[in-house]
């Protein structure tokens, strides 16, 4: 049976995410392509004298995502689920299923449903949004015009220890949901942009990481932000809760002092 080809991808994140979950096998011990395949394409045992595949190779070349066309290999959710499984690739699945790719995917959103991702996210993360009457210092930052940078600050001690791309995916989420807000801030206060999102993909794949976020910034101002204000809520109240600064769950960070 001929070999049939993987798909090709259409965007430089498309690349990016498939390239992150690679390199990310590739660190843990530096496997040959051609063993990956053994281990984890076929979906059944090969007969003596089948032609291997050059499945690990493509996604290495091409950053090509296999679709499984030929019965006898997995496509790469398949794939990606059966290196999950083994115990020294436990985690390379979090990279290629990372929240912030399926964002990339859509065309349109609610307000109520980047709030349900941002919701989603904290829970599966173990963090929380907080009253800033409740952080020492915060109250004070926003009477004298820090309001994001105080934001900022409590995020950046909360995300210790949080996947990047979780982080970026947060970042993101929050500038989405602010450019919607009418609100008396500077309309720059949360831009829908993640500098760390930025440095991550530069630190893991160079010039085309800096490619990539360019890419997937144009990719995440294009998606459609549908207004869902439930009735009876205040533009106050919509206003505070998407604002009240995210912490470690049961914690509560130190500001800086102001």
């Amino acid at each position: 049976m001929p070999k049939k080809a993987g798909g090709q991808p259409k965007t430089s994140y498309e690349m990016a995410r498939i390239q992150i979950w690679y390199e990310e096998i590739k660190s843990r011990g530096n496997p040959k392509d051609g063993r990956l395949d053994k281990l984890f394409v076929w979906r059944t045992p090969p007969l003596k004298g089948e032609v291997q595949p050059k499945i690990f190779a493509n996604i290495r070349k091409y950053h090509r995502y296999p679709k499984g066309l030929d019965p006898r290999w997995r496509d790469i959710n398949e794939i990606v689920l059966a290196v999950e499984s083994d115990p020294q690739f436990q985690g390379t699945a979090d990279l290629f299923n990372a929240d912030l790719w399926g964002l990339l995917e859509i065309k349109s959103i609610t307000e109520e449903q980047i709030y349900e991702r941002i919701d989603r996210a904290l829970i599966q993360n173990n963090l929380e949004r907080r009253p800033g009457k409740d952080i020492p210092g915060y109250k004070q930052a926003i009477m004298i015009t820090r309001f994001s940078s105080s934001f900022h600050e409590t995020f950046k001690w909360s995300m210790e220890g949080i996947s990047p791309l979780t982080r970026g995916y947060l970042e993101l989420l929050h500038g989405m949901h602010m450019k919607t807000m009418q609100y008396t801030l500077p309309m720059d206060a949360f831009p829908v942009n993640s500098q760390f999102l930025e440095k991550y993909l530069i630190l893991k794949l160079g010039d085309f990481g800096r490619e990539c976020y360019v890419d997937l910034i144009k990719k995440v101002d294009d998606i459609e932000i549908l207004k869902n204000q439930k009735e009876g809520d205040s533009s106050l109240k919509r206003r505070w809760a998407i604002t009240w600064p995210i912490c470690k769950a049961g914690q509560i960070p130190v500001l800086g002092s102001y």
